[in-house]
């Protein structure tokens, strides 16, 4: 699914009756506004009956029953977060005029929950759960959805996501009574996906979320209950299933929290994209819709920094938001977002009948492109850089060789843009621009530029002033690392992601003792002084002192050295930090021995390192690739069983605050 914004979820609940099954749409417009609250007592009925006679009943607690003619389900929604379910007040909630009801502070914990609840007309019952973090520090949430089926399961199956097999997005599940309820807890592409527990001969439903939530922060979860009269019925419902009408309605700051939907597809900001399907389809202010094929080659915008010119094949679609200052938007299939004034005063289109219709800009709403597939989720994503703009523009760039120059707390870094994921010149709550690199380090620093001079991925060269950059997305964050890398974390949440390097002496109460940076497991700075550090070495050795060293130097992504003051530090873990030379020297012909002629020595080899522990794994690594085949099969086999071992002592080398733990030595 194509991303045009992607934010962070509270826990959304659907429920459809089995008359509505189609094209899904919650709401009839995506332009949804918060309205005026007025009280209402709990047990609330809802006002909408399904196909099966039953009513949605709220009850204290956010529980949502089914009452009627052979209700399907009860206890449906319940909401548990940590183990614990949120406690209430009062007994009243808030019916806002759009017919939303909400509960608010409940609390669970260090948890404050709000709940939405929402039924349209046809029946479809939305429940919106907002979870906050009211720590100073992340936390993962275990969040469990449960459900109390009536009349007992019957048969159930997983529904996995089409382009990602052990990715479970829901289930089916057919009652005593052959209705089937189909629960779909995820979205096509989304990488928070539930685990689902449903057995038949049971009656209880749940599905499994372990969210992290950030510092302070908010999120949510979504979920859809379906009741369909044939199973057939909820199979086509979830091929045809589109987040973008799913998601459609709700309030645009709600929307943003979502994390297991990719909610920023299909719309942008609060404004719902226009999907073509076969034809190309334009939406005028009044909502008339005129089908058929756009004529223009290309789509010239006279944008704030230049003109740019969009390949109609590589257009997604336009929309005209109204506002003091006409702008239209263009959005193409890289993800990019241009506005500006189109050159050309006229939209042409030939309708499907042959009339060819010229409509003034003034008049059109919103454009969609036609798409050789008709769901959103096989889009193209965005891959190339981009650059997002403070008026909401997203160009695609080429990458440059030239390094930015960023002022950090520890100097004046140069780094390279292929080394850079993230530079983000806005961040919430820092004065300070975010820089994340693709190793995964985070640290704050300052972009020193008064503008930037980039390459669109057009080839025209642009100037941008800093003072209009939002922020700039070069490249992922790899998932792919050779190895866990040795991380540095420093006050103020820095976190770099490092190889230690230069010379390092550290003056104990016995004398001044040299210290290979690269046999370093873990070093603290022991937190009464600036300067006093206790170092844990490769064998698990512990020296205490004072580096006489003011700085450490580190070498952080694409070779940026970093000197980084002592009094920052807060802890180094290396989780495979070298062996002394001697031992790295007996690992080396241990190795050559493993493709020996005599397979006893091969075997004995084999033993001898698996003995030897933790400390060769990192020889190990980097020796592996130039291995022959035998050699390489018995280190892999090694580096498993040194797994297991590390697995066995999880808490090793774990830093409480107070220093080194006992055990030597760990794997991550």
């Amino acid at each position: 699914m194509r991303t045009l914004l992607r934010r962070p979820v509270a826990c959304l609940f659907l429920a459809l009756s089995a008359f509505a099954v189609g094209t899904f749409e919650l709401v009839p417009s995506a332009q949804a506004q918060e309205g005026r609250r007025s009280n209402t007592n709990l047990p609330y009925r809802f006002p909408q009956m399904d196909a099966f006679g039953n009513f949605w009943m709220l009850y204290p607690g956010g529980r949502l029953n089914q009452q009627g003619n052979m209700p399907f389900c009860n206890d449906n929604a319940t909401l548990m977060v940590n183990g614990q379910q949120p406690a209430m007040q009062n007994q009243t909630a808030s019916l806002d005029s759009t017919g939303e009801i909400i509960i608010e502070n409940m609390r669970t914990g260090n948890i404050t929950v709000t709940r939405r609840y929402f039924q349209s007309p046809d029946g479809i019952m939305r429940i919106c759960d907002i979870l906050k973090n009211t720590q100073p520090k992340e936390i993962t949430f275990n969040v469990v959805l449960s459900a109390n089926i009536n009349y007992g399961i019957q048969a159930t199956r997983t529904l996995a996501d089409p382009k990602a097999a052990d990715h479970v997005l829901g289930n089916l599940i057919t009652d005593s009574q052959n209705r089937t309820s189909l629960d779909v807890f995820a979205g096509r592409g989304s990488k928070l996906t539930p685990s689902v527990n449903a057995q038949p001969n049971n009656n209880q439903t749940q599905a499994i979320f372990e969210v992290k939530v950030p510092a302070n922060k908010e999120v949510a979860l979504v979920h859809f209950h379906v009741l369909c009269q044939t199973t057939d019925q909820a199979e086509k419902l979830f091929a045809t299933l589109r987040e973008v009408k799913a998601l459609a309605g709700i309030p645009p700051a709600i929307r943003k929290l979502i994390v297991n939907y990719g909610t920023s597809s299909g719309f942008l900001d609060d404004m719902e994209l226009l999907r073509g399907g076969n034809t190309d389809v334009v939406e005028l202010v009044n909502s008339d819709q005129l089908r058929g094929t756009l004529a223009a080659a290309s789509w010239d915008i006279q944008a704030d920094f230049g003109k740019v010119s969009i390949p109609a094949a590589s257009l997604i679609g336009m929309l005209n938001p109204s506002g003091m200052r006409p702008r239209q938007l263009l959005i193409t299939s890289e993800g990019q977002v241009i506005g500006g004034t189109l050159v050309a005063p006229n939209v042409e289109i030939e309708l499907s009948a042959g009339q060819k219709v010229n409509i003034p800009l003034a008049q059109i709403a919103r454009i969609g492109r036609k798409s050789d597939s008709t769901d959103p989720a096989d889009a193209p994503r965005a891959v190339s850089p981009m650059i997002h703009l403070r008026s909401g523009d997203r160009l695609a760039l080429k990458l440059s060789a030239d390094p930015l120059r960023v002022a950090t707390r520890f100097g004046t870094l140069s780094l390279k843009p292929d080394t850079i994921a993230m530079l983000d010149l806005q961040p919430e709550d820092n004065p300070a621009h975010a820089i994340t690199l693709t190793d995964g380090s985070r640290f704050s620093g300052l972009l020193l530029a008064d503008d930037l001079k980039l390459t669109l991925s057009s080839g025209q060269a642009v100037s941008f002033p800093l003072g209009s950059v939002r922020k700039l997305a070069f490249s992922p964050v790899s998932d792919d690392q050779p190895e866990a890398p040795a991380t540095l974390r420093l006050t103020g949440d820095d976190t770099l992601a490092v190889t230690l390097s230069g010379k390092m002496t550290l003056t104990a109460s016995y004398g001044d003792v040299p210290v290979n940076p690269a046999e370093v497991r873990q070093l603290v700075r022991v937190k009464s002084t600036s300067e006093d550090v206790q170092i844990t070495l490769w064998d698990g050795s512990v020296i205490s002192g004072r580096l006489a060293q003011p700085t450490l130097d580190c070498t952080l992504a694409g070779g940026a050295i970093a000197k980084i003051p002592v009094g920052l530090i807060q802890l180094y873990s290396c989780p495979s930090p070298q062996p002394a030379a001697s031992l790295v020297k007996r690992i080396s012909q241990l190795v050559a021995d493993l493709n020996a002629d005599d397979w006893k020595q091969r075997e004995r080899a084999e033993a001898e390192l698996v003995t030897i522990g933790l400390p060769v794994i990192s020889t190990l690594k980097q020796v592996r690739a130039n291995q022959p085949p035998e050699a390489q099969q018995r280190i892999d086999s090694i580096l498993k069983q040194l797994s297991k071992t590390a697995t066995a002592n999880p808490g090793a080398g774990n830093d409480n605050g107070n220093g080194p733990q006992a055990a030597p030595f760990m794997l991550k």
